[in-house]
């Protein structure tokens, strides 16, 4: 397709003769544009007077991958106007002298897409086109939420990393003696240092800093700690029961791993905050150990398989296996 700088296309058989021209029609049999005065030319020629036109209005309404579509054979310079039904592509007439001379069933390209638009097969084409652009659609809008989950994740990470003890500030105390008389000569004692770490007061821009200050002036010590009866949680079975852990997730969901030998009842065991039963999740083989990674993933450990299995917390769907 010759074009200047601009797209514009322009006339190939003016081209042929060293002139320039600008197209007013597009021939993809001939795979090159007309001006006005070729295209009169080409209406009456016996070897183009059966190729249909279009304007370079709607040529340039297409796709690039539809404008970019060879119409003529790389190999011969011929016009592909047939089709092999045993390749499943379209060749020229040496093609078929050459390469297809055995194959069955060579067809004119013309008879092949007849109809093409009003057959099941496309509309069954156009059907998953549609539903591949919605997919794609609430997929982008998914992963959004998905980079918020992350973004929290960070956010956590954040919080946790000030609050080691790397990133305590110090501040240095002296208190000098009142024995300052006699600086000249030597002295035993000129004062005390002291190193004092304290919490760094850079507040973190996140919704989670009033959180971290509020567990920072929380006393540590088994001493304060005080325990409040919340819930009871009730497995609906009473047999075969080996708790060998637990965990509550950020939405008070509350997981129960059951180790037992039992596969109707064993594996993970789903509660709510308030006690309520929600659902079972089926595991293969028992459950060791359970914890949690961060907001989107659980960890549950299986000794008899030897390996770690990362479940998703929405769809307690297995994200990764660890050996």
């Amino acid at each position: 397709m010759a074009k200047a700088a601009d797209n514009t296309i322009y006339c190939g058989p003016c081209e042929s003769q060293h002139l320039t021209s600008v197209a007013d029609l597009w021939c993809p049999n001939c795979d090159e544009g007309l001006c006005s005065k070729c295209k009169e030319y080409h209406k009456v020629s016996k070897s183009s007077r059966v190729h249909e036109t279009i304007t370079i209005e709607n040529l340039m309404t297409l796709p690039d991958f539809v404008r970019n579509i060879h119409h003529l054979c790389s190999s011969h310079d011929n016009a592909l106007e047939l089709y092999c039904s045993v390749h499943e592509k379209t060749c020229c007439a040496d093609c078929v002298s050459f390469d297809h001379f055995e194959c069955p069933g060579i067809t004119l390209l013309t008879k092949v897409v007849q109809g093409v638009k009003e057959s099941a097969f496309y509309h069954s084409i156009v059907k998953n086109i549609d539903n591949i652009t919605e997919f794609a659609t609430k997929l982008k809008k998914n992963r959004l939420k998905e980079i918020e989950r992350n973004i929290a994740n960070e956010e956590e990470n954040l919080i946790c990393f000030t609050e080691e003890a790397g990133m305590m500030e110090t501040s240095v105390k002296m208190e000098f003696t009142n024995e300052i008389d006699g600086l000249e000569q030597e002295l035993n004692k000129m004062g005390n240092l002291e190193i004092i770490k304290v919490s760094t007061d850079m507040p973190f821009p996140g919704m989670k800093s009033q959180l971290a200050k509020c567990l920072f002036d929380i006393q540590s010590g088994i001493d304060h700690i005080k325990l409040n009866y919340l819930s009871h949680f009730q497995l609906p079975f009473d047999t075969d029961i080996n708790i060998c852990g637990c965990v509550i997730l950020d939405d008070e969901r509350v997981i129960l791993a059951n180790k037992n030998s039992n596969n109707s009842t064993g594996g993970l065991h789903i509660f709510r905050e308030s006690g309520e039963y929600l659902e079972r999740i089926f595991c293969p083989s028992k459950p060791s150990g359970i914890s949690i990674i961060n907001r989107s993933s659980i960890a549950v450990a299986f000794c008899e398989e030897y390996c770690i299995k990362v479940y998703d917390s929405e769809n307690f769907k297995i994200k990764q296996k660890l050996s």
